[in-house]
């Protein structure tokens, strides 16, 4: 075998291996087992599809994955339950709520449960007024099983 053939076989050799590293590395990222999902949000770390080849200088870095990771998505249950909650207003306010407490915003939040989830369980920002908030709170809370903190649950299922 020549020189130049040598080269060639190795150069394809390296390729295959970075595609194949690539490949299982993608496989952690479908199991969830990421190094930067540790340092991001779970919505930030499944916020877009790992595939394709990376190019960076003069390396060909695989990042291909043949799994996507799909979120569950709660905007049926959500929508309902802002619409029989507040009836699409953000900037609902109820000021005696059928157990006796205040609720704020699309959701109807009560200001402790806000707190306690959103704010603190899920480290979101704490403006219990913003309706996306609301919504990507309610998401992970009904991910955890808490949909039973709105009452009207029973009528969006």
């Amino acid at each position: 075998m020549r020189s130049e053939q040598k080269d060639a076989l190795w150069f394809i050799l390296q390729i295959i291996m970075i595609l194949l590293i690539g490949f299982f590395m993608g496989m952690g990222v479908a199991e969830g087992i990421s190094i930067d999902s540790i340092h991001q949000s779970p919505l930030e770390s499944l916020s877009e599809p790992h595939s394709g080849i990376l190019v960076q200088e003069n390396s060909l870095v695989g990042i291909v994955s043949p799994y996507y990771v799909k979120t569950p998505v709660y905007g049926c249950i959500i929508d309902c339950l802002i619409e029989e909650e507040s009836n699409g207003d953000p900037n609902a306010y109820n000021p005696c709520d059928t157990d006796g407490y205040p609720k704020i915003g699309c959701l109807q939040f009560h200001i402790p449960t806000f707190k306690g989830f959103c704010v603190d369980k899920y480290g979101l920002t704490n403006d219990i007024w913003d309706c996306n908030i609301q919504k990507e709170c309610a998401s992970l809370m009904i991910r955890d099983g808490y949909l039973y903190h709105w009452g009207t649950a029973n009528k969006c299922k």
